[in-house]
């Protein structure tokens, strides 16, 4: 009945949905669980079009073993090509802008708007020197991106580079909650809050008190300068968000203010100033993976 061909097969099933496993770890549970249990399934786009690195791609550079954890939450993930689209899709739980090497264009720009001003979610994983385009978008959103790249020579303790700082200290939020594992960032840009009265901004991963952004990277040493380099701990992750205007109910009656009253939504931009942290090379190592999830 089951279309069971292996021993040792567990069958979940709920209603409607059902699903198997073969290997009864832990993890494999509980996603089982989650996905016969949950109402519905949230779908994760990631964009395409601008040079990112693709979901199915399973080279270094890839994105397919951060699909592949997407869809053991029990996440659907999908592709989206937004210049075809002409707009991001209404079952769009979260959308991945990860690693665009060309300009996202303005259309592109304005269905990114229209999506936030209705509550959507969007992540940008955006590397230094990228030519995405963003700078202007993400500074109305009180974000700045600092185009440098970022220095930490405590990296090496950890056995990296000085150029790929190891983050181990974080920002109190909801994404790093009981959240204790190192995180590497191959060569990471700073990203930054600027005061801006109507968003809600947490710095969310800082490096090192001995780091510091990098500005003259082309001349080929390596050295802090106080008067253009930024001092450490450097900020390379930023959560942004903001609370929608609620929309305004017909003024034709008088009625109780709390029976018209809707629950506000909230728009939410998380930004990280490298995008290979999450890539099939990096995503295994330490916490890395974990961080990404934990985002999403």
């Amino acid at each position: 009945q089951y279309g069971v061909t292996t021993y040792g097969t567990i069958v979940f099933e709920s209603g409607k949905k059902e699903t198997k496993i073969q290997n009864a770890t832990e993890e494999n549970l509980t996603n089982a669980l989650l996905k016969v249990t949950r109402d519905e399934q949230k779908v994760v786009y990631f964009l395409e079009g601008h040079g990112e690195s693709k979901i199915e791609n399973m080279g270094n550079e890839g994105y397919q073993n951060a699909k592949k954890n997407l869809e053991q939450d029990g996440f659907l993930v999908k592709p989206l090509l937004l210049l075809k689209t002409g707009d991001i899709p209404e079952d769009a739980s979260t959308l991945i802008i990860a690693g665009p090497k060309k300009p996202i264009q303005q259309e592109e720009q304005t269905a990114l708007k229209a999506y936030l001003e209705k509550g959507g979610a969007v992540m940008m994983l955006l590397d230094p020197e990228s030519k995405h385009g963003m700078e202007e978008f993400l500074k109305s959103w009180g974000i700045q991106l600092g185009g440098d790249i970022v220095i930490d020579p405590l990296s090496k303790l950890f056995g990296g580079d000085f150029a790929a700082p190891v983050v181990n200290q974080y920002t109190a939020h909801d994404i790093t909650s009981d959240f204790s594992l190192a995180t590497i960032f191959p060569i990471v840009q700073s990203v930054q809050e600027i005061p801006n009265s109507k968003v809600e901004i947490v710095e969310l991963l800082k490096t090192s008190n001995n780091s510091w952004g990098e500005s003259d990277f082309e001349s080929g040493t390596v050295k802090f300068d106080a008067d253009s380099d930024l001092k450490g701990p450097v900020s390379v992750a930023v959560v942004a968000s903001k609370l929608l205007e609620a929309e305004k109910s017909d003024q034709g009656e008088k009625k109780d203010p709390q029976e018209n009253k809707k629950p506000q939504s909230r728009a939410s931009i998380v930004v990280i100033g490298d995008s290979d942290f999450a890539n099939n090379r990096y995503s295994n190592f330490s916490g890395n993976g974990d961080f990404f999830l934990n985002t999403v």
